[in-house]
């Protein structure tokens, strides 16, 4: 499943003042692993723009988990790579110094301070409920984690051309072996009485 996180970006009818930082209650993010894209639209230039994802450790009380200084944001749509660990219930989050991000007096609500949360320790926010404001981030499918198993059974076949390995597991699995050929070797020849 691919990470995705916060609101839209499009063009919105209200707009959220710079000054404070925002936490989106839009589309918690369902997947642990890595947020490589942020997008928003911005109704006039940002300044000082910081992105980042929150966890919440209270109904209303966060902690920065990753975060990323953008700076300068031109209006309109944008798009910026980032790199963001981000967990599974992580929300994502912005403050800015001037200028608006769009948004609408509609949806699950903002939770709100009047400082910077970048970073922040178990703060207090208040929620501004049924806003939604154009800030989203997305990144690719996590990899599946390795997995190892014990081989219970195996057979090799004469000069190492080929060999058989059985492995017994519940889960759908796949399989991917090395083989290494090595020369055959000799065995020392014990003898008695030396």
């Amino acid at each position: 499943m691919e990470i995705e996180v916060g609101a839209d970006p499009t063009d919105r009818a209200a707009l959220a003042p710079s000054g404070y930082t925002f936490i989106s209650k839009e589309r918690p993010c369902l997947t642990p692993g890595h947020v490589t894209k942020v997008s928003l639209w911005a109704d006039t230039p940002l300044t000082g723009l910081k992105v980042g994802l929150f966890r919440q450790v209270g109904a209303n009380d966060f902690t920065t988990h990753s975060w990323v200084n953008l700076g300068n944001v031109a209006a309109g749509y944008s798009q910026h790579d980032v790199d963001l660990e981000v967990d599974v219930g992580d929300y994502i989050g912005a403050h800015w110094l001037s200028g608006s991000i769009d948004m609408d007096n509609a949806g699950e609500g903002l939770w709100y301070w009047g400082g910077s949360g970048f970073p922040c320790t178990n703060q207090t926010f208040s929620l501004w409920a049924d806003k939604t404001f154009s800030l989203y981030g997305w990144g690719p499918e996590p990899a599946p984690p390795l997995k190892y198993f014990r081989i219970v059974e195996y057979m090799r076949e004469p000069l190492c051309v080929g060999a058989l390995v059985q492995v017994r597991t519940l889960e759908l699995t796949h399989l991917y072996c090395r083989i290494t050929a090595f020369p055959p070797r000799k065995h020392m020849r014990t003898e008695s009485g030396r």
